[in-house]
């Protein structure tokens, strides 16, 4: 089905607002770990979006992992009843539309997206006009520049960048040439763990932290690693990622 045709059947999904305000434009040089809203590993998606507002937190990252058309649209109508947020960065998915992304540049100020690589995850619609805004997130497997071809550079997940290095030594190797190469947009950060079994495979990243000592492998990295904006990758609460946010900043 056509894209405009899925768009004109759900009309009233797309909720107008005010156009994004731009104040919001001026970056500094300083680093900003955002607290984010996840999809992923997260028991309650809805008391992310009451905490942010408790906390009268305006700037916020968004994942959008694991959540379909349908429910991204009804997100996108709790966000517009939120006053005056600003989203910088968004982890997309591969089947996003293009309409979705201009909703969310238009109406909150969001400049950067990541995805999946696209051998992997193919994309179901042409983003070609965001790619300058559109980053390849590193998964902690094997990547290389094909992957980066066409996109506006990397978004590094710092947790699998140390998942890789404790993993496979030889897909570490290839990122860190790569970072050397492409332009990193924006930070995820994770918690980071003992080996477990995930598909077969031994995984040390995790998307849900039980210490703060798990957080302190981001010492190890150089601080150009680190981009203007970190978000946080978890699926505990506001409250906990307020503490992330406070330990990281003194991390960096």
């Amino acid at each position: 089905m056509a894209v405009l045709a899925i768009l004109q059947e759900r009309p009233q999904l797309f909720i107008r607002r005010n156009t994004f305000s731009f104040k919001y434009s001026i970056i500094t040089n300083m680093k900003k770990v955002l607290v984010s809203y996840t999809t992923f590993e997260n028991p309650d998606t809805d008391k992310h979006l009451k905490d942010i507002q408790d906390f009268n937190i305006t700037e916020f990252a968004v994942f959008l992992s694991a959540i379909k058309y349908e429910d991204r649209q009804k997100l996108f109508g709790k966000l517009d009843r939120m006053a005056d947020i600003h989203i910088p960065c968004c982890h997309a998915r591969s089947d996003i539309l293009p309409q979705e992304l201009a909703y969310m540049v238009e109406h909150y100020g969001t400049t950067m997206f990541n995805i999946h690589r696209t051998k992997e995850k193919p994309l179901k619609y042409d983003l070609s006009e965001f790619k300058d805004k559109i980053y390849i997130e590193n998964p902690g497997e094997w990547i290389d520049e094909d992957d980066l071809k066409g996109f506006a550079g990397i978004c590094l997940d710092l947790t699998h960048l140390k998942h890789s290095e404790l993993a496979d030594k030889k897909t570490y190797n290839k990122t860190v040439e790569l970072l050397a190469k492409y332009k990193i947009g924006f930070n995820h950060i994770s918690a980071l763990g003992p080996a477990r079994l995930v598909d077969g495979e031994a995984r040390y990243d995790y998307h849900y932290l039980t210490d703060m000592s798990q957080l302190d492998y981001l010492r190890e990295f150089p601080k150009e690693y680190f981009a203007d904006y970190i978000a946080i990758e978890l699926g505990n609460d506001i409250a906990t990622q307020l503490e992330v946010k406070a330990y990281v900043d003194n991390l960096i």
